[in-house]
Formats: C-alpha cells, structure tokens, sequence
C-alpha cells in the first residue's frame, strides 16, 4: 500500500491557455503521477453572481490551501524594450497570479513552466532571483 500523500496542486495561466486545451494536457499529465490539479476557474465555480466575484480577496484565502502552484506561461503577448528589441511574453494577469502564489506558499512551492522563447522578467529567471523553479516547454513536449 503506497502511503504518500496525494500533492494538490493550484494551476493559473492566461484564459486563452486553458480554451486552447493546454491546460488539460498539463493536468493530464501531472495527474499520471498522482498529483490532484484544481484550475484557477475551479475556485470561483460555484459562485452565485460570476460578474461581480471579489477575485483578490477569495485568491488570497485559497491559495494557501494548496501544496504547490504552477504558472503556465504562454507567449501571448509581445514587449517592446527601449533598446527597440521585441519579445514574446506571458500574461500580465499570470504575472500577477505568480507573485500571489510567491507570497501565499513561498518561492519553493511555485512552478513556472514556459513556453522556452517567452521573456521572463530577470529577477524572476534566476539572476539574483527568488530560487524559482523555471521550466520551459514547447507545445510537441507537453503532448507526448
């Protein structure tokens, strides 16, 4: 009989992440190896007015409840830096939802998995950074 515990996991990413069935191949995945997955949409599921949820007070109490988190970053959106060079990055709102779980569990509980050509902020890739875990992806990986 196998007594370890069953990881909860927290899973966020941008919503066009989670329509493109990404995110479904992630949990699909992780779940393999025993590892429980709730979707940032889970949360607020059964919230009676959709429209007006307090988002940032519900996430605060929630998070914490979980063992890790995992942020997928797609490149969805472009940057523009002033040296004039261009460059795919993930979500503002995945940026966002990162520094909460970072608050909320600690940077050893936090996952980033990103698409490999996606600009991750300096401090968050590691050079003097918080000890995030950084993984890259390409869509053919994910779906083997």
């Amino acid at each position: 009989m196998d007594l370890q515990r069953t990881q909860n996991v927290i899973i966020f990413s941008a919503g066009e992440t989670l329509r493109s069935g990404l995110l479904g191949q992630i949990c699909d995945r992780l779940e393999c190896d025993q590892v429980h997955c709730v979707v940032y949409t889970e949360l607020f599921a059964g919230a009676h007015d959709q429209d007006n949820i307090a988002l940032l007070p519900g996430l605060m109490k929630k998070i914490p409840t979980f063992d890790f988190a995992l942020i997928v970053a797609e490149g969805l959106d472009r940057l523009q830096h002033s040296d004039g060079s261009r460059h795919k990055t993930m979500r503002d709102n995945a940026l966002f939802e990162l520094g909460m779980c970072v608050m909320a569990l600690g940077a050893s509980r936090v996952i980033l998995l990103s698409e490999e050509d996606v600009h991750i902020p300096y401090d968050l890739a590691g050079l003097g950074g918080i000890g995030l875990k950084h993984i890259t992806f390409t869509r053919r990986n994910v779906s083997e």
